[in-house]
């Protein structure tokens, strides 16, 4: 959908979910498909949503509240659906930072907090239309997919990113450790933005993205992000990803390195096949900085010895 935030839309939206008059609006800056909207009862935030998707989220805030984890509230419209008719969703709108790179203790806090917030989901029906490969991000995570539907590179791929690719699928394809691994839903994008401090607290994890995976791979998607993708033109910060593997229980029979490598494939797979159904426009220069990561996430000695 076109996301839209005149003032009109941001009084309609008000309107719908009974959120009082309309009093001002902002888009964030780094955020533009979200709006925080004021009105006469409050802040609330302001994004574009799926019902099923929407309806997933709600259940599972039901699972954190009773974990005493604080989650953002999502609000239902005067339709009794989360969803407005144009196709936008309303939540509560927390206040706190977004630290763009954490220190040692911000990294202790995560990880502690992760814990209890994947356990909660622990029995949370995953819903059938979750598995369905019906987006280029859902086929870019299915080990069957890439290594099996997934056939070739398209002629016009560029020859680096087709070596990485191959050689990806091929060390993924030769693994045995997916079938040891559990599955239940996860938060499938712990990236810069998506965890809220307040001091030197973790007070929620926000923008949750639904997946089929372990706590660890989650786990793999934050080390991905914090300390391979933002040390991509640096050596990576070895010191924070062994942080966060030696604080997870059974740490030492974690495959870390098979997940950090899955985690490194969906990131350049997930764009790359974007790009070719057109849902999405990534950059040769884009992909290729994700393929070269990829590509040193294989080859490195490090990840491997975590296991």
């Amino acid at each position: 959908m076109q996301v839209e935030y005149r003032r009109p839309v941001l009084e309609n939206i008000a309107d719908q979910f009974g959120l009082g008059v309309y009093r001002g609006h902002r888009v964030l800056e780094r955020h533009r498909h979200v709006a925080v909207l004021d009105t006469a009862n409050g802040c609330f935030l302001v994004k574009p949503g799926v019902e099923k998707e929407l309806a997933l989220y709600a259940a599972a805030v039901e699972r954190w509240q009773r974990a005493g984890l604080l989650q953002a509230r999502i609000y239902r419209s005067n339709q009794g659906g989360y969803a407005s008719p144009q196709g936008y969703a309303v939540f509560e709108f927390l206040s706190g930072r977004f630290p763009d790179f954490f220190n040692p203790r911000e990294v202790g806090a995560v990880v502690d907090y992760l814990a209890p917030y994947h356990r909660a989901l622990v029995g949370l029906e995953i819903p059938a239309w979750l598995g369905v490969l019906d987006n280029p991000w859902k086929k870019a995570d299915s080990l069957d997919y890439l290594c099996g539907d997934f056939s070739s590179f398209p002629a016009e791929t560029a020859a680096p990113l087709r070596k990485i690719g191959d050689k990806a699928l091929a060390w993924l394809k030769a693994r045995t450790v997916w079938a040891a691994l559990s599955e239940q839903l996860i938060h499938g994008d712990l990236g810069p933005g998506n965890v809220l401090f307040r001091r030197e607290q973790v007070a929620a994890i926000v923008d949750f993205t639904p997946q089929i995976g372990s706590p660890t791979y989650a786990l793999a998607h934050f080390i991905y992000w914090h300390f391979l993708f933002a040390n991509r033109e640096s050596d990576f910060d070895y010191a924070g990803i062994e942080q966060v593997c030696r604080q997870q229980k059974d740490a030492a029979e974690t495959p870390w390195h098979s997940l950090l490598v899955k985690a490194a494939a969906f990131r350049f797979f997930g764009p790359l096949l974007a790009t070719w159904e057109r849902q999405g426009a990534y950059s040769e220069p884009a992909l290729a900085i994700r393929a070269t990561l990829l590509g040193r996430v294989l080859a490195d000695a490090r990840l491997a010895r975590l296991g």
